[in-house]
């Protein structure tokens, strides 16, 4: 340099480095599961939302540490992870429990199906037992009606040989009392006239048929004898 001039030394311009995140794995990695019933702290929940939002943005859209515009992205992104998470949920939620809502719908219709046609067969059930028992009743009825019928015409077939019987000895007493009175009448006398004779003379009317009345009745004795030794009908106290 020449002399006189004084010397400036002029300083090298500052270069901004930017500082490079590094790149986060592609899938978010899950905390270790907490111990039993021991639920996590807000500030360990948040740090997880945080890395969770962090690994689902690009590399070059994350925002940097410790500025008040890095923490706002942070929240919103952390917010909005969690609103997508709750809408997915939610929207899971529904799709399940309509679909629950339609089983239990259908299933009720199924019941109510099915009760009716329970209640159908047990009336018809009920029916059939009633109809049974009265198919018993008549069954019995109709084997004592046989039985009864079988009987009646056993008895009838009885009575009737019973009527035969008593009607063939009907007309062999009546034939064999017919012949005794044919017999005795021939024996009195036609000549004589019964009607027109005096009853107390009855002693001269006598049968002239030994043969046919036994020794000993050939006359018959006046009324007047025979009513002899006979006491008055007050002096009885009954009847003989």
């Amino acid at each position: 340099m020449p002399e006189g001039k004084t010397t400036q030394s002029v300083a090298a311009p500052a270069i901004a480095i930017p500082i490079t995140l590094a790149r986060a794995p592609s899938q978010p990695v899950s905390p270790s599961p907490p111990a039993v019933n021991s639920p996590l702290r807000a500030s360990t929940q948040r740090k997880t939302r945080r890395r969770v939002a962090l690994a689902s943005l690009d590399p070059e859209n994350r925002p940097h540490e410790n500025t008040q515009e890095d923490y706002s992205d942070l929240v919103h992104a952390d917010c909005k992870f969690i609103f997508e998470k709750a809408d997915r949920d939610r929207r899971q939620l529904t799709a399940q429990l309509k679909k629950a809502t339609d089983a239990a719908r259908k299933f009720n219709a199924e019941k109510v199906r099915f009760n009716a046609q329970l209640r159908k067969l047990t009336s018809e059930l009920n029916e059939s037992k009633q109809k049974n028992v009265d198919l018993e009743q008549r069954l019995k009825e109709s084997t004592v009606d046989h039985q009864i019928h079988i009987l009646r015409e056993e008895h009838k077939r009885i009575l009737e040989e019973l009527g035969r019987v008593s009607s063939s000895v009907s007309r062999t007493i009546d034939s064999k009392r017919d012949e005794s009175q044919s017999i005795y009448l021939s024996g009195v006398n036609s000549s004589s006239d019964i009607a027109q004779s005096s009853w107390t003379q009855a002693e001269q009317l006598m049968l002239h048929d030994d043969q046919v009345v036994p020794t000993g009745l050939t006359s018959i004795p006046p009324t007047s004898n025979s009513l002899m030794g006979l006491p008055p009908l007050h002096t009885y106290n009954t009847m003989p």
